[in-house]
């Protein structure tokens, strides 16, 4: 049979004595409330949107990103059987694919960095097997950094900010036991810059303590 979902406790023995879960904070914590922790780690693709913006001049520019790619790690609990509440530090990078402003276009050097500490909440959608779909939410802050791009006769300054910081995530998550489970999903990311944001396909390792 699939395993009980992690944060339930599971019945063993022909007695029926409950085995009950790892309580970081021993009995002093009430039940159903931060029952047990877990980290989590992964890490995957990440489409960086194009940047738009305009010089001092006011001349339009556009900088196009190849594929990145981005980390996360994040230390959580699961507050009862369906959420779960956890803090995340992220990084995201994406190289300059090419960039135009004034009818010329060229090929830069130099890439766009996306750092993030959020803190997400999360909904897992237990339906008696293994597999768990999830949806969450995060908000946070995000630190902004790019390099300067020449485009002729046109420079996009760098970009080196701190910004708020927010995203959402969709996926699902196979529970191989209580104490592993391995998620895949997908994830928009975005600042109060409106022209930084990306969008991200993560495979995520949780342990459960």
């Amino acid at each position: 049979p699939p395993p009980k979902p992690v944060a339930q406790a599971s019945t063993t023995g022909s007695t029926g004595s409950t085995s009950e879960p790892y309580r970081f904070f021993g009995d002093g914590v009430m039940d159903g409330w931060f029952n047990r922790f877990y980290i989590t780690a992964g890490g995957g693709i990440s489409a960086q949107s194009d940047l738009d913006g305009s010089t001092n001049t006011a001349t339009r520019y556009n900088i196009q990103f190849d594929p990145g790619f981005g980390a996360q790690g994040a230390v959580g609990a699961y507050i009862n059987e369906n959420l779960r509440v956890e803090g995340e530090v992220a990084y995201r990078i994406a190289d300059y694919d090419q960039a135009s402003a004034a009818g010329t276009t060229v090929t830069p050097t130099g890439d766009i960095m996306i750092g993030t500490a959020m803190g997400n909440l999360y909904y897992d959608v237990h339906l008696g097997s293994s597999f768990v779909p999830y949806i969450g939410a995060g908000i946070g802050l995000a630190q902004i950094e790019s390099n300067a791009v020449t485009i002729g006769a046109v420079t996009a300054t760098t970009k080196d900010a701190t910004e708020l910081g927010f995203q959402v995530m969709v996926g699902v998550a196979y529970e191989y036991s209580r104490t592993w489970s391995l998620g895949l999903d997908a994830r928009y990311v975005g600042t109060s810059d409106a022209d930084v944001s990306a969008t991200a396909l993560s495979l995520n390792l949780r342990y459960s303590l």
